[in-house]
């Protein structure tokens, strides 16, 4: 079975840009940006969809990186040092931070140190709704994404 690449999506809330890259490391093989048209029922997350689906390249798997207006990062000292413990943890470490009730936020985080005692955790925290929401659009427009990231994250 031969291999299609991937799609790769950034999204703003004013632009989004796609890019098809090969399988085997050939680099960007066609890209694209799409700019809101008011014309257009939905968000920017389904006319970007949209917009990729009309393009007709081939690709495996598709990969969303959200821009920064869309989530807040914490820079947080988990007193845990197991990934685990963290996991189960991180959302009351960032209910105070983030002054929010974690149920309504999506909260992702990557271990970036250990200090003497637990680890420096950055947290992404982001309104669990609003990225259901794009989500969703995304479906609706024809595309399955592997995974959505912040975008400090996907570079």
């Amino acid at each position: 079975m031969e291999e299609k690449g991937s799609l790769g999506i950034y999204l703003s809330p004013d632009k989004a840009v796609a890019v098809w890259t090969g399988s085997a490391g050939d680099g960007i093989l066609h890209k694209l940006c799409i700019v809101p048209n008011a014309d257009d029922p939905g968000g920017i997350a389904l006319q970007a969809a949209r917009a990729v689906a009309r393009q007709g390249f081939a690709f495996d798997e598709v990969f969303t990186a959200v821009d920064c207006s869309y989530y807040t990062q914490y820079n947080l000292t988990s007193e845990f040092d197991d990934y685990r413990q963290i996991d189960s943890t991180i959302k009351f470490d960032v209910e105070e931070a983030a002054a929010a009730d974690a149920v309504n936020l999506a909260v992702a985080f990557e271990i970036t140190g250990k200090e003497s005692v637990g680890s420096a955790v950055t947290v992404y925290t982001a309104d669990r709704q609003r990225l259901t929401d794009i989500l969703l659009d995304i479906q609706e427009g024809g595309l399955d994404p592997t995974i959505i990231e912040p975008d400090v994250t996907a570079l």
